[in-house]
């Protein structure tokens, strides 16, 4: 007597780190396919059917669609944006702060391609919108520094004229 039929096989085919809807965090997972296999004496023999497949979280162990994995890339791709602006301020700062003027950090931002627009808004997120003008030669700078780099003239609070 032969005894075939078939049976759903689950098969792990990826494993990584989600962000989970579930959990709200960074979280292992595994990617699974399930499908429906052909059998002669109990022994799964080839594939005869795909039934699926789905993401389970490691630890929550809930399934989710496996479309949860490419909003998690965007979710995580607009966190590394975000990263790399406070990055970009903080070097920013660092400059205005070893006594850079503005204009000079302004051109080196327009010479690394970045518009005008995101120049300023940079500038105005480093500097936190204070700045000082020297009387003497008109350069701006960040509002935490007392002298002019160029000329060491005592800065003013006044705004740039330009």
């Amino acid at each position: 007597m032969i005894i075939w039929g078939s049976k759903g096989k689950e098969k792990t085919v990826a494993k990584g780190q989600f962000l989970c809807p579930r959990c709200r965090t960074l979280r292992p997972y595994e990617h699974k396919k399930i499908a429906k296999y052909f059998t002669l004496y109990f022994i799964p023999l080839f594939q005869t059917e795909n039934l699926g497949e789905y993401i389970e979280c490691q630890v929550c162990r809930t399934p989710f669609r496996t479309e949860v994995l490419e909003q998690g890339q965007s979710i995580e791709r607009e966190f590394q944006v975000q990263e790399q602006a406070a990055e970009a301020v903080k070097l920013l700062s660092d400059q205005l702060e070893s006594g850079l003027p503005l204009h000079l950090v302004a051109s080196s931002l327009k010479s690394a391609g970045i518009d005008e627009k995101a120049a300023a808004a940079a500038l105005y997120a480093a500097t936190g919108g204070g700045i000082k003008t020297c009387q003497n030669c008109g350069l701006a700078y960040t509002a935490t520094l007392q002298y002019c780099s160029a000329c060491g003239q005592a800065l003013s609070s006044q705004s740039p004229s330009s």
